[in-house]
């Protein structure tokens, strides 16, 4: 129509100040934004927040439980550092601020559940313990910022690549990707990768896989 359009979605922000949000993997609070479109063309969706227990003295208990019917733009999510955060999405989730150097995902435990991707358009950043990943298609691109070390719980894609980096040390426990092209990589800046448990078993599949670390690989 010869007219510049341009459409929004309003963000949404979540606070418990003492407490969870939703209350366990079967009980979850739902968060999303929409996906806006002009004339057929994408707007900008609206970024989410999400914060749990920050002001309680509390390290435990303070746990998230959410999902989202569509892609999450992601501008931060926290609870303590002993709780959990459990993601389950119908779409991709990414950084709504890409380049910020700052986390988007906080908690001892990330689970995110996603069918499309992690990260596959602008990185995600975490402060974790134990990370578990079950994408249906598409790329994982996620960096750790913590140097408490890192554990792969369980990282899982199809057609698409893994790429984890950490500035501290990395325990695999099982990442695999598959189809023509999907790759791993895995890297620890400032630490080393090794495996989880000692079974002779395989801890990372694709069709092409790098490791990079400033320590050891393999060492324990």
């Amino acid at each position: 129509d010869g007219v510049t359009d341009i459409a929004t979605v309003g963000s949404i922000t979540v606070t418990a100040l003492n407490g969870s949000i939703g209350e366990t993997a079967a009980d979850r609070v739902s968060v999303t934004t929409g996906e806006p479109t002009v004339d057929g063309t994408d707007g900008v969706e609206g970024a989410i927040t999400l914060s749990a227990g920050q002001t309680d003295g509390v390290a435990t208990g303070d746990n998230i439980f959410v999902d989202s019917a569509a892609d999450v733009w992601l501008a931060s999510a926290i609870a303590d550092i002993d709780c959990v955060i459990d993601w389950s999405v119908i779409g991709k989730i990414n950084d709504a601020a890409p380049g910020d150097a700052t986390a988007d995902l906080t908690a001892g435990t990330l689970v995110l559940t996603t069918t499309t991707g992690v990260g596959s358009i602008s990185q995600i950043d975490t402060v974790t313990d134990f990370l578990t990943i079950q994408n249906t298609a598409g790329t994982v691109n996620v960096e750790d910022l913590s140097a408490d070390g890192l554990t792969l719980v369980d990282l899982d894609t199809t057609a698409g690549d893994i790429t984890i980096t950490a500035l501290g040390s990395v325990l695999v426990g099982d990442v695999d990707t598959t189809g023509v092209g999907s790759d791993v990589s895995i890297t620890s800046t400032a630490g080393s990768i090794n495996d989880d448990a000692a079974a002779l078993v395989a801890d990372i599949s694709g069709e092409v896989v790098t490791l990079t670390a400033a320590g050891n690989i393999g060492g324990t």
